[in-house]
C-alpha cells in the first residue's frame, strides 16, 4: 500500500481562497479561449453601435480671426492703455448685443442663444493687444463669415462713433473657411467601445462559468479534492502528460511497482489507455480492465484474479454517480481521480474524492484532462467479465 501523505506527492495549494471563488489568469484565459467568438462579436457590435451613434452628431466647422486693439503706432502710454482694454473687449465680443448684431448682419436663422454657444473670444494675456475671436458653424464658409461678422460689428456696437472704431479695431488676420470639420475623436470612441464590449462579454462569460461550477485549472482541482495534482493530460494526436503521470506513480511507490492502478472519473478510458502505454514494459505487460457502471465486487475479482503476475490498469466511471469504482477502490494499490477541464463539476469531483476515501481507496492524486481526443484504435483492454484484450468501452459522460 502507498501512504498518501508521502511528501513527494503532497498537495501544496498556493492560496487560501475558496475553490472557484476568484478564478486565476489560467481560468480567465480558458474562458476567453472558449468564448473568443462571443467576445469578438461583442467587440464588433459595440464598435458598430458607437460608430452609428457618433454619425448622428452634427458636423461642426471652426474659424478664427484676430483683431489688434489700439493704434497701430503710438506712444507707450497709449499702447499700455490698449492692452488693458483687450480683456474687456473679449467679454463684449461674446455678449448678447454683439452676437445679435452679427446675426442681423448675416441674416442667420439660428437663435441668439445658439450663436452665443458658438462664439468665443480671448485675449493673449498680459502684454498682448491681439483679440482672438473663434466661431463655429455647420459649414466651413458659415464659420468664417460668423467670425468675421463678430469682428466687424464689435467696434460699432460698443463705441458707436465710426472715427473711434477705425482707430481702435484693426482686423489683422481675417477668418477663412477651414479645410475640414472639428475632430470628433470618433475612431478613438469606437475603439474604446469595442474594448468595453469585449471586456463586458468576458465578464459575463466568467460569471456564467462561475455559476456552472466546472473545474478549470489543476490548482482548483487539487483544492477541491484535497489531493495533489499529479499531471495535466491531453488525449488524441497531441497526447501528452502520461509519462509524467507514470513517473509520479512510480515515485509514490518507493521502488515497489504498484500492481493495480484504478483510474476513476470523467473521460477515464483514454486516460487509462495512455497510462497503460506509459507504464508497460517488455518484462511486465499491462492488462487493461474497463468496469461497467454497475460492476460488482465479484465481477472485478474474477476479472483480476487470473492476472496476478501482470500489472492491471482499471478504469471506472465517476464515483459520485456510479458504484463501479467504489467496488475495487479498497483493493487497488493506487487510485487516480480524473476530471475534464470545463466539463467536470466541482461538486461531482469533491463527492467522488469523498466516496473513494470512505470506501477505503488510496487516493494517490488527481489528473486534469484538458483536451479530449478520439479513442485511439488498436490498443488492448479487458472488460470486467472478458478475456485480457486491451480494448475497452469508454466511461459515461458527465452530466
Amino acid at each position: 500500500m502507498v501512504v498518501a501523505e508521502d511528501p513527494r506527492v503532497s498537495a501544496r495549494p498556493s492560496s487560501q481562497r475558496r475553490p472557484g471563488d476568484f478564478p486565476d489568469l489560467r481560468a480567465v484565459a480558458y474562458v476567453a479561449r472558449r468564448g473568443w467568438w462571443a467576445i469578438l462579436l461583442a467587440a464588433v457590435a459595440s464598435a458598430v453601435l458607437a460608430e452609428a451613434a457618433g454619425s448622428r452628431g452634427e458636423v461642426r466647422y471652426e474659424a478664427t480671426t484676430r483683431v489688434l486693439i489700439g493704434p497701430m503706432l503710438g506712444d507707450p502710454a497709449q499702447v499700455r492703455a490698449a492692452e488693458a482694454r483687450v480683456p474687456t473687449y473679449a467679454q463684449l465680443a461674446t455678449s448678447r448685443r454683439v452676437v445679435w448684431a452679427a446675426r442681423a448682419r448675416l441674416r442667420l436663422r439660428e437663435s441668439v442663444d445658439a450663436l452665443l454657444h458658438a462664439v468665443t473670444a480671448r485675449s493673449q494675456g498680459v502684454g498682448g493687444r491681439l483679440l482672438t475671436i473663434t466661431a463655429q458653424a455647420t459649414t466651413a464658409a458659415g464659420a468664417a463669415r460668423l467670425a468675421n461678422a463678430i469682428a466687424a460689428v464689435l467696434g460699432p456696437t460698443v463705441l458707436g462713433a465710426r472715427a473711434s472704431v477705425v482707430g481702435e479695431f484693426h482686423q489683422v488676420d481675417p477668418a477663412v473657411a477651414p479645410r475640414g470639420p472639428i475632430a470628433s475623436h470618433q475612431r478613438a470612441f469606437s475603439a474604446f467601445a469595442a474594448i468595453a464590449g469585449a471586456l463586458a462579454c468576458l465578464t459575463l462569460l466568467l460569471v456564467i462559468e462561475y455559476f456552472r461550477g466546472r473545474i478549470i485549472t489543476g490548482q482548483e482541482l487539487a483544492e477541491v479534492t484535497g489531493a495533489p495534482l499529479l499531471a495535466t493530460l491531453r488525449t488524441g494526436r497531441a497526447a501528452a502528460g502520461y509519462d509524467v503521470l507514470a513517473a509520479r506513480i512510480a515515485l509514490a511507490g518507493e521502488g515497489a511497482p504498484m500492481r493495480t492502478i484504478l483510474v476513476v472519473g470523467d473521460g477515464v478510458t483514454d486516460v487509462a489507455d495512455g497510462l497503460a502505454d506509459a507504464v508497460e514494459d517488455a518484462a511486465q505487460p499491462v492488462v487493461r480492465v474497463t468496469l461497467p457502471p454497475t460492476a460488482t465486487s465479484d465481477a472485478v475479482r474474477s476479472a483480476t484474479e487470473g492476472e496476478r503476475n501482470r500489472r492491471i490498469v482499471i478504469d471506472a466511471p465517476a464515483a459520485d454517480r456510479f458504484p463501479a469504482g467504489l467496488t475495487c477502490a479498497g483493493s487497488a494499490d493506487a487510485t487516480i481521480l480524473v476530471a475534464r477541464q470545463g466539463r467536470s463539476s466541482r461538486e461531482s469531483v469533491a463527492q467522488s474524492s469523498t466516496n473513494l476515501r470512505q470506501a477505503g481507496g488510496m487516493l494517490l492524486g488527481v489528473a486534469l484532462l484538458v483536451k479530449r481526443g478520439r479513442v485511439r484504435a488498436g490498443t488492448a483492454g479487458l472488460a470486467a467479465t472478458a478475456h485480457p484484450s486491451r480494448t475497452a468501452e469508454g466511461s459515461p459522460e458527465p452530466a
